[in-house]
């Protein structure tokens, strides 16, 4: 007989499907022949397969965001528990869709998203933040777009949007890089918007680009978490 701790059973992943639906995957060996059927339970919800093929199931109708303790267990014909293994999966976390950072100089950055694809609340707020080198800054805004200013030149910057219902955090932030340029001199300052939509009419940058020069504008975009 198995003991509860060994690695018959699995989760290997569980994947939020839509807002309300969660993949779960597993992997079962066959070490033990005594193992008769499979039982998972995530949170209150459980299913059973005698199956031992089956690797996979989807558990709906959960709720928004919302974190369930989910384990899978096997059992011998006489529901004597022989493996068991057990993880944390959660529904589709309320976070910002679309996470975007453009228009980035020296020491500006404007960020901008979409509102969260699965909302547990009519009335969200954000609160945007980033930390560098111990300094932290962060603002509450009810907007979509946010500006940052006096950032610090050639250097990399997280830049994180997190939802808020009633100055409560909903779920982790959603976080995007912004690598700003090189420090104008006064020339470049003063000609840096005529030379950005020059650049612009011809070619864009992408992806994680450093300019080697503030003349250029600098484009990166994140999905949805």
């Amino acid at each position: 007989m198995l003991l509860p701790s060994t690695d018959a059973v699995k989760i290997q992943n569980c994947p939020p499907q839509g807002c309300t639906e969660v993949d779960i995957n597993w992997e079962y060996k066959p070490v033990c022949p005594d193992v008769d059927h499979l039982y998972l339970t995530l949170g209150d919800v459980f299913n059973t397969t005698t199956d031992l093929s089956v690797t996979g199931v989807t558990i709906k109708e959960l709720d928004l965001n919302t974190k369930y303790r989910t384990c899978l267990h096997a059992f011998d014909v006489d529901d004597t528990l022989l493996a068991r293994h057990c993880t944390n999966c959660r529904s589709q976390p309320e976070v910002v869709d679309k996470l975007s950072v453009t228009n980035v100089t020296d020491t500006t950055a404007v960020i901008d998203w979409e509102p969260p694809i699965c909302p547990t609340a009519d009335e969200i707020e954000y609160n945007v933040s980033y930390s560098k080198s111990g300094n932290k800054r962060s603002y509450i805004t009810t907007d979509s777009k946010f500006q940052w200013t006096e950032l610090k030149p050639a250097q990399n910057h997280n830049l994180c949007v997190t939802v808020l219902h009633n100055g409560i955090t909903s779920a982790d932030p959603a976080c995007v890089d912004a690598f700003t340029l090189p420090e104008c001199t006064d020339f470049e300052s003063e000609t840096l918007p005529k030379r950005r939509a020059i650049a612009a009419s011809t070619s864009s940058l992408e992806g994680g680009i450093f300019a080697g020069s503030c003349l250029f504008a600098f484009t990166s975009r994140q999905g949805a978490n």
